[in-house]
C-alpha cells in the first residue's frame, strides 16, 4: 500500500511539474510577445494588442491618403488618376508618404512639377465601385493617365459563395476575448489558422473554380471591365494596369495571365436569349437559342443587342443570320445605333441572294464612335417580313491597348507584406510599385 501510495504522489508530482512547467513556458511566451509587439497593434498592422494601426492623412476629414487634383489644369501638367483598393489606400503603411501614388508623385516631379494626381482609393473597392466612381469623376478629373491597381478579389462581384473559415476552437464562450487580452492566445489562433488544413474548400481553389474563364463569374466581371475601360481609355491618353500578385506569387497565376490580355481588349458577345425583340419568337433547342421569325411573320425588329458603352474609335460588328426559307430581295437591314435617341451610325442592307438556306452567315457591320464615348450603342436586326430570317449570336470586339505592368516579378522573392499578421504591402513594397509605374510613365506611351 505504501509503495502504490508514493507512485502516485510521484505521479501527481510529474504532472504537476509537466503544468508548471507549461505554465512558465507560456507566462515566458507571454511576455515576449508583450515585449515584441508592445505597440499593441499600433504599429503591426493585423498584430496582437487590440489597438487600431496607426494612419496619417493627406485629408483625415475624408480619409484620403493621397492627392486629390480635380478641375481644369495648369498649363504644362500632365494629370495622373489612380484607382485601387486597400493596396493603393496604404493599408499596412502609417505615413501616407510611403504609399505608392504619393511616392511616384514625387518621383516624377523630382527635377520639375509636371504631375498632378487624383487618387481613389478604399479599402474593399472591386470593379464595379471602381466603375461607379469612375462614371462620377472622371469628366471633372479629366485625366491624361489612369492607373488602375488591380488584386484577384477585384472579379468578386458576389461574394455569395465565398468560403468562411469556422475553426471549432474560435466558438468557445469567452474566446475572442481571450484572444484580445492575450497576445498568446492571439499567435497561437494565427499560427493554427494558417498551418492547419483549412475545414472546407479553400480561398485560392475557390477563387480557381469561381472564376475560371467562361465561368458566369468571370463573364460578369468582364463585362463590368469593359464598362470601366470604355471609360478610361475615353478620357485618357493611357491607360496603365497594374496587377498585384496574391501570396503565395505562384497562385492564381492564370487569373492575373488572364486580366493581362482582357487589358489588351475583348469580343463583347451576346447571344439571342440577352436580345430584346418586337416581331419573331425567341427558339431555343439542345441548349442554343435563335431569334426567329417563321415566314408570314409581320416586318418589325427581330433583334437588338442591349447598349454598351464605347469609346472612340472604328468598330465592325458581326451578327449570325440564317434564312430559313427561300425569298426574293430584301431579308433585314442591320443597324448601329447611339444614345437612347437610337441615333443611325451605319447600316447594311441584306439581300436574300447573301445568304444561303438553311446555313449561318456573318454579316458584318462598320461603325464609327465620334467624340469621346457613345453610352448606349446597340445593334438592330430588322425583318423586311420577306421569307424566314433567325438571328443568332452578336459579336464586337473591342481594343483598349492598356499597358500592362506585373508586380510579381518586380517583387522577386521580397517579403511584401506589411507584418507577419497581414499581407497588405509594406512601406518597402510600396516603393517597387512606385518605381515600376514612374518608369512606365516616363518612358513614354508604346509605340
Amino acid at each position: 500500500m505504501p509503495a502504490r501510495r508514493s507512485r502516485g504522489r510521484t505521479a501527481l508530482l510529474g504532472l504537476l511539474m509537466v503544468l508548471v512547467t507549461i505554465g512558465l513556458a507560456a507566462a515566458a511566451a507571454e511576455i515576449l510577445l508583450r515585449v515584441v509587439y508592445r505597440d499593441g497593434g499600433r504599429r503591426t498592422l493585423g498584430g496582437p494588442g487590440g489597438h487600431p494601426f496607426e494612419y496619417t492623412y493627406f485629408d483625415r476629414e475624408h480619409e484620403l491618403r493621397g492627392p486629390m487634383a480635380t478641375g481644369a489644369k495648369a498649363a504644362g501638367l500632365t494629370r495622373v488618376m489612380v484607382l485601387g483598393d486597400s493596396i493603393t489606400w496604404g493599408q499596412g503603411v502609417g505615413d501616407w508618404h510611403d504609399t505608392y501614388p504619393a511616392k511616384l508623385l514625387a518621383t516624377l516631379n523630382r527635377e520639375q512639377v509636371r504631375y498632378d494626381m487624383a487618387v481613389y482609393a478604399r479599402p474593399g473597392k472591386e470593379i464595379d465601385n471602381h466603375l461607379s466612381t469612375t462614371a462620377a469623376a472622371i469628366d471633372q478629373v479629366d485625366p491624361d493617365i489612369v492607373v488602375y491597381q488591380w488584386y484577384s478579389n477585384d472579379v468578386e462581384l458576389s461574394k455569395a459563395g465565398r468560403p468562411v473559415s469556422e475553426r471549432r476552437w474560435r466558438t468557445w464562450p469567452g474566446y475572442d476575448t481571450l484572444r484580445t487580452w492575450s497576445y498568446l492566445c492571439f499567435g497561437l489562433d494565427f499560427a493554427l489558422d494558417v498551418y492547419l488544413p483549412s475545414p472546407g474548400r479553400s480561398y485560392l481553389r475557390y477563387m480557381e473554380q469561381e472564376y475560371a474563364d467562361g465561368t458566369p463569374g468571370w463573364q460578369a466581371f468582364t463585362r463590368a471591365f469593359h464598362e470601366w475601360a470604355a471609360l478610361a481609355t475615353a478620357y485618357a491618353d493611357r491607360t496603365i494596369l497594374m496587377l498585384y500578385p496574391v501570396v503565395p506569387s505562384t497562385a492564381l497565376v492564370q487569373l492575373r495571365q488572364r486580366m493581362a490580355g482582357l487589358a489588351h481588349g475583348q469580343v463583347l458577345a451576346v447571344g439571342p436569349d440577352q436580345m430584346t425583340h418586337a416581331v419573331g419568337s425567341l427558339v431555343t433547342r439542345d441548349g442554343a437559342s435563335t431569334l426567329s421569325s417563321p415566314a408570314g411573320t409581320l416586318a418589325g425588329e427581330l433583334a437588338r443587342t442591349p447598349g454598351v458603352r464605347l469609346a472612340h474609335g472604328d468598330y465592325v460588328a458581326t451578327v449570325q443570320l440564317r434564312l430559313d426559307a427561300p425569298a426574293p430581295g430584301l431579308v433585314a437591314r442591320v443597324t448601329m445605333t447611339e444614345d437612347a435617341a437610337a441615333r443611325q451610325l451605319a447600316a447594311v442592307d441584306v439581300d436574300a441572294s447573301r445568304l444561303a438556306v438553311g446555313a449561318w452567315q456573318p454579316v458584318s457591320i462598320p461603325f464609327a464612335i465620334g467624340g469621346r464615348m457613345s453610352a448606349d450603342v446597340a445593334l438592330h436586326v430588322t425583318f423586311s417580313g420577306s421569307g424566314a430570317l433567325s438571328v443568332g449570336r452578336a459579336e464586337l470586339p473591342v481594343v483598349y491597348g492598356m499597358e500592362v505592368i506585373d508586380l510579381a516579378p518586380r517583387f522577386g522573392s521580397m517579403r511584401t507584406g506589411a507584418s507577419l499578421f497581414d499581407a497588405h504591402p509594406s512601406a518597402a513594397a510600396h516603393a517597387v510599385m512606385a518605381e515600376a509605374l514612374a518608369a512606365q510613365i516616363q518612358s513614354g506611351p508604346p509605340r
